[in-house]
C-alpha cells in the first residue's frame, strides 16, 4: 500500500515535469494549477488508462497497425485531453501538446519504474 502510494506522489511529480518539458519544447497549451491537481489529475488519466485505453486501441487496431504503431502516441493525448475536459486543474489546448506531454510522461514513468519497481520480487 505504501509502495502504492509513492508511486502515485511520484507519477505525479513526472506529471508535473513532463508539463514543464512541454512547455520547454515550446508548446505552452499544457499547465497545472498545482499539485494537488497533478495528484488528482494523474489519478484520473490512470482510471481513464485503465478503462478507455483499450478499448480505442482495440477499435484503432486497424490504423495502429499501418501506422507502425505511432497512432498510440495520439490516442495517449487525446486521453490527456479527456482528462484536462474534466475540470481537475489540468488545462491543455490542443492534440499536439497533450501528445508531447504525454511523451515525456512516458519516459519519466519509464524512469520512475526503473528506481521504484510496482512490485520487488521479494513481494510475490
Amino acid at each position: 500500500m505504501i509502495r502504492t502510494i509513492i508511486r502515485w506522489v511520484l507519477a505525479a511529480i513526472a506529471m508535473t515535469i513532463a508539463v514543464k518539458v512541454a512547455n520547454a519544447a515550446g508548446l505552452n497549451g499544457v499547465r497545472i494549477d498545482n499539485f494537488g491537481a497533478a495528484l488528482v489529475s494523474i489519478a484520473l488519466l490512470t482510471l481513464v488508462n485503465a478503462v478507455l485505453r483499450p478499448i480505442i486501441n482495440a477499435l484503432a487496431c486497424a490504423i495502429n497497425m499501418m501506422t507502425f504503431g505511432l497512432f498510440r502516441l495520439v490516442i495517449n493525448g487525446a486521453m490527456w485531453l479527456l482528462v484536462s475536459q474534466l475540470d481537475v486543474g489540468l488545462h491543455v489546448k490542443g492534440l499536439l501538446d497533450a501528445t508531447v506531454a504525454s511523451i515525456a510522461l512516458t519516459i519519466l514513468g519509464w524512469v520512475l519504474d526503473l528506481i521504484v519497481p510496482a512490485k520487488s520480487r521479494g513481494d510475490e
